[in-house]
């Protein structure tokens, strides 16, 4: 089967007639192969012929457009239109915003076809740029620069004080009509975005976001223009990653430098920022150059005074312990750091009156968070004898700066507080005695607790949570820090919460999440810390955020490494404010790694060789897959061996946890992949085994996972496509298939494609993957394909990032992937089908309705309020058939939640206790008694986490629970049709149909083209 897919551009100008004769037979031979450009040419010949009705009434609207709207006393002339301005008439201007947004869109339509203005004269076209330039604002309301010429003449940037939208330009319909003929997208976009008449514009990738009405390809100015779009939207990220892209294809570009700068800025890179903004002040454009220049100082000088500002804060606490005055303006601005240091003050005071003269600044501390009361705290140490408790004090000074290094010294002293029963003076030696001096000793903690939890202030009881987390880190007990931590979390929440506390509290809770994977709610405890760093002025703990950053970008999308533009720029950043070589060092390897992710080896390698040379990083067993993944292909055997030496070492340490040891293993046998593959098949066999016992260890799972994938590349490598095919079966524990199977993984940098057919014969491609491609971007082969003609159905053993993906077999196949689970039999009782329908979701989520079910023939109806999570379980539990028809969320709700990353939610009806939602940890502790087939008519139903080492989801769950199939989609499902395409597939079902064959008969029955494009990415698993 050829694989080519026509584009929208194709398509566009096959309806036009603009394609040779070749190429249009090309296109018209791709159309009878795929539903998803039948459906574009269906919504091409629709528009083609809304457009030509628009332009035969355009000037009949414009007529009455101006008999219409009373004239406004800013109109410049009668057909001016104030967009998004309060008219006189309410009515009225509702009916010309439609006609303008009408026309806008008819223009965008258009320019989609059109040549960029080839039809009109030069003439024509300067004198349309020249009176759209004539027409703007002598002020400008928006920050980002558009890539049309007339709208990025530079303008002042003013904009009122006030929230909402950003003012809109005017322009007469005259105006709009001579743009619409320009058949220039740029200039549309302009338009839509200056007039702020971007609300019905299509979205651009998922969730609801605001897009312009830009070609499908990708250009310079089209992904910069992009960028503009996700400005005006508040949505950084996703600016940032629009202007990266335009500068990939033109390096020069300098509104999208632009736009990069301000992306940068919004997302606290304030010196990548500058020098963006700097790169276009060297560009010495009018207007423009000047406030780049003024932007980037700002950014510099801004940074630099926060920075002294946290430095003097710090020093006026360091002061105020070795007996200074308390700074009562440090104290009202960062009081969360001079509470930290108010404490040391009183265990350093030497006598009363130095207590007493700490009292106010008590006061104002407790006026400025709730919980203990600080001056209480002071007038109870200043009643105690300090006869006795004087020199201890002076002591304890002595050891909070540093003086007392000699460990009989520091237990001498421990001795004496104990002695002594200076509980608060303990407290704080236990800390300043330890080698980080800000952490208890790991045999300390549970006396630090013990005293902690005493004294009961909140504000050693989050102290106490996040020491407790941070010791277990180090033992790598993940999961005893994860309850610690989650169970302080939520007085956080509270009004007048202690910020400097609970930003580090979220700051362990996003390492913990980074270690167990879940990018979601690692993203939301950071977002929380970082907000908190910001609002207490912690400059430090921002810098050091920047590094969490990285990661939780670069785990968002590890199959596809499609923020890598946004995960670099946070190492960058990290590696600019960091005066720290070990920190720059670091920013370099993990920089690389991301490169490596996109097989980008040679810039990987580019990279690390500006690589500080003062200072090395010490390697960790994760570190060493870098240095492995550079050398497999062309490295010299005299770094291979030194690197062979180090793995040798790291895996006898003591300190090496048996699941880094397994890491270890595969590491190596990655280095040896191809200079000894025998040697390096031994050690990766040995990675599995040891992985095996390990179940939990995220080290272990990844070394199973990332083992398995190098045994599948080599055998699909020397021909043995049988042992690829068991490879894989293996992995999940299954038998190897002996016939109508496929197999499909992804490499850095190659994909491997094996298949059985009918006749159980096998064949392997393996394809390369071109350098900054993502991984999982080729289809399957014709080769593969034809091998497979002639079966009834086709079992699919796949890994990610082609577990889960729709399409990835013709719609004209019956196909399955296949989970981890062995077979199951339907049942041979009666039939028992269920279907849960006519849901409330709760109103707090904003979620529109579905239409309802009326009825189930032959199937059981629990619908309503009665639909909560647990009665839609114990349903389920004796169900043939069960179909869910609800709203599902992505992303498993947040740091707090239920607990689902990356895989969907499904919206149930709220119980007693608000709890609406059904998660894959609730299902797979399930027993579904009666093998059901399980249908989800739910968004995103079958979404896939997005790590390379894991293939789960709620179709997982569920067939772990007991389910012999389910049918889910990864994407939207149109309410209008859903009803009844799976009441025609529960029929079908129950009538005794297997499932995959009973979904691609409805697939292939259903004739509605529009509902068709998410038919036909519906998805089966067994």
């Amino acid at each position: 089967m050829n694989s080519y897919e026509p584009s929208a551009e194709d398509i566009q100008a096959l309806v036009d007639g603009e394609l040779s004769p070749d190429d249009a037979t090309r296109v018209r031979a791709a159309l009878a192969r795929s539903p998803r450009a039948r459906a574009e040419l269906d919504e091409c010949l629709q528009l083609a012929a809304l457009a030509h009705a628009l332009r035969a009434t355009a000037s009949d609207a414009h007529r009455w457009a101006e008999l219409a709207v009373e004239p406004t006393a800013d109109s410049a002339a009668p057909d001016v239109i104030p967009i998004r301005r309060a008219p006189r008439r309410p009515r009225t201007r509702t009916v010309v915003l439609a006609v303008v947004t009408s026309l806008l869109s008819a223009a965008a339509v258009l320019a989609f076809w059109g040549g960029g203005g080839r039809h009109d004269s030069r003439g024509l076209v300067a004198s349309a740029e020249s009176a759209f330039a004539g027409a703007l604002s002598p002020r400008r309301g928006i920050e980002p620069r558009l890539s049309w010429q007339p709208a990025d003449r530079w303008r002042p940037y003013d904009t009122a004080r006030a929230a909402g939208e950003h003012p809109a330009e005017t322009f007469s319909f005259d105006l709009l009509a001579r743009i619409e003929k320009l058949r220039d997208p740029r200039a549309m976009t302009a338009a839509r975005v200056l007039a702020n008449s971007l609300q019905d514009a299509p979205a651009l990738g998922n969730g609801p976001q605001v897009a312009p009405p830009l070609p499908t390809h990708h250009s310079a100015d089209a992904d910069s223009d992009r960028a503009t779009i996700a400005l005006v939207a508040h949505r950084p990220e996703e600016a940032l990653l629009a202007a990266a892209a335009a500068l990939e294809s033109d390096p020069h570009h300098v509104q999208a430098t632009w736009n990069r700068a301000l992306a940068l800025e919004r997302l606290g890179m304030p010196l990548t920022a500058a020098e963006a903004f700097e790169a276009v002040a060297s560009r010495k454009e009018p207007g423009w150059s000047q406030e780049a220049s003024e932007r980037a100082a700002g950014l510099r000088a801004q940074l630099a005074r926060r920075q002294a500002a946290w430095k003097n804060a710090s020093a006026a606490g360091e002061r105020m312990v070795a007996g200074g005055p308390p700074d009562d303006a440090t104290a009202a601005a960062y009081p969360g750091l001079m509470r930290l240091y108010f404490y040391d003050a009183v265990r350093a005071a030497a006598s009363a009156d130095r207590v007493r003269a700490l009292r106010p600044l008590a006061a104002a501390l407790d006026a400025r968070s709730q919980g203990h009361d600080l001056a209480a705290y002071v007038d109870r140490i200043a009643r105690v004898d300090f006869r006795r408790r004087g020199p201890l004090a002076a002591r304890y000074a002595e050891l909070a700066r540093g003086g007392i290094t000699d460990p009989g010294a520091v237990e001498a002293l421990l001795a004496a507080l104990r002695a002594a029963h200076q509980d608060d003076m303990l407290l704080g030696a236990l800390l300043h005695s330890s080698p980080t001096g800000w952490r208890p000793d790991r045999e300390r903690l549970g006396e630090y607790v013990a005293l902690a939890q005493a004294t009961r202030d909140p504000w050693f009881e989050l102290e106490s949570a996040a020491n407790r987390a941070w010791t277990a880190l180090q033992t790598e007990d993940s999961a005893t820090a994860q309850t610690v931590l989650a169970a302080v979390a939520p007085r956080c929440e509270a009004a007048g919460a202690m910020d400097y506390l609970c930003m580090d509290i979220y700051r362990l809770l996003t390492h913990v999440y980074i270690l167990l994977h879940r990018p979601d709610a690692a993203r939301s405890a950071l977002d929380r810390s970082r907000k908190l760093a910001r609002s207490s002025g912690n400059v430090t703990r921002e810098t050091e955020l920047l590094y969490y950053s990285y990661q939780v970008a670069a785990f968002t999308d590890d199959t596809s490494a499609s923020l890598i533009d946004l995960s670099t720029a946070y190492l960058d950043e990290w590696s600019r404010e960091s005066d720290d070589c070990a920190d720059q060092h670091m920013a370099r390897q993990w920089k690389a790694i991301t490169l490596i992710n996109r097989n980008r080896l040679d810039a990987a390698r580019r990279e690390l060789a500006l690589e500080p040379s003062a200072c090395k990083v010490p390697l960790t067993p994760g570190r060493a897959y870098l240095p492995a993944q550079l050398l497999r292909r062309g490295g010299d055997d005299g770094a291979v061996l030194a690197l062979r030496r180090e793995i040798a070492g790291l895996r006898g340490s003591r300190d090496t946890s048996p699941g880094d040891r397994a890491f270890l293993d595969y590491v190596e046998g990655l280095l040896l992949a191809d200079r000894s593959p025998a040697e390096a098949r031994g050690l990766l066999r040995r990675a599995i085994e040891a992985s095996d016992d390990l179940p939990g260890d995220v080290a272990a799972i990844k070394a199973r996972s990332y083992s398995y994938s190098i045994l599948i590349e080599e055998a699909v490598a020397r021909g043995a496509s049988d042992e690829a095919l068991a490879l894989l079966a293996e992995q999940r524990a299954l038998p190897a298939p002996t016939r109508c199977a496929l197999g499909a993984q992804s490499e850095i940098a190659t994909t491997s494609f094996v298949a059985r057919g009918a006749s159980g014969a096998a064949v392997g491609v393996q394809l390369a993957r071109e350098p900054g491609t993502q991984a999982g971007a080729q289809a399957v082969p014709v080769t593969i394909l034809a091998a497979l003609d002639g079966c009834e159905s086709v079992d699919v053993l796949a890994s990610q990032p082609y577990y889960g993906r729709p399409e990835l077999l013709p719609r004209e196949m019956a196909w399955a992937f296949r989970t981890g689970a062995p077979e199951r039999a339907a049942p041979t009782g009666p039939a028992r089908p269920v279907v849960v329908a006519n849901i409330d979701p709760p109103a707090s989520l904003g979620l529109a309705p579905l239409r309802p079910i009326a009825d189930a023939p032959g199937a059981a109806l629990l619908e309503g309020p009665a639909a909560t999570p647990d009665r839609v379980m114990a349903a389920a539990a004796s169900a043939t058939f069960l179909e869910i028809h609800a709203h599902g969320l992505l992303g498993g709700g947040g740091w707090d939640a239920v607990g689902e990353e990356d895989t969907s939610l499904l919206v149930l009806a709220p119980d007693a206790q608000g709890r609406y939602a059904l998660g894959g940890t609730e299902i797979r502790r399930a027993r579904l008694r009666g093998s059901p087939v399980v249908v989800l008519a739910s968004c995103h139903a079958s979404a896939i986490g997005h790590a390379f080492h894991s293939t789960w989801g709620l179709a997982d769950a569920f067939i772990e629970a007991g389910a012999r199939a389910v049918i889910a989609s990864p994407d939207p499902i149109q309410d209008a049709g859903a009803g009844a395409f799976f009441s025609a597939l529960r029929a079908r079902v129950t009538a005794g149909e297997t499932p995959v064959a009973a979904l691609r008969a409805e697939r292939l029955a259903h004739g509605n083209s529009g509902e068709r494009i998410w038919i036909d990415r519906l998805v089966a698993f067994q």
